[in-house]
């Protein structure tokens, strides 16, 4: 009996190239800059649940997800 390699191949060569420099991209003056700096300097660990539990898929950076959602409040507001 011979078996044969099948493989369904989900990719195409063309990949999504990223700069290399994003502050080159991103003006120094841009509030993500300022943001950034902000929540870099508070201690947000007393907010989060401790990581003991680890059923599930492994966990996102709750930081960062805060981080992103406080900024699109910031930008945008209550929708």
């Amino acid at each position: 009996m011979r078996l044969t390699k099948k493989s369904n191949i989900n990719s195409t060569p063309r990949q999504l190239k990223l700069p290399l420099d994003l502050e080159k991209i991103i003006d120094f003056s841009d509030p993500v800059y300022t943001f950034g700096d902000v929540m870099d300097h508070i201690d947000l660990t007393i907010y989060f649940a401790e990581e003991g539990c680890k059923t599930g898929r492994p966990r996102c950076d709750a930081q960062k997800l805060l981080k992103v959602i406080l900024f699109a409040f910031m930008e945008h507001g209550i929708s």
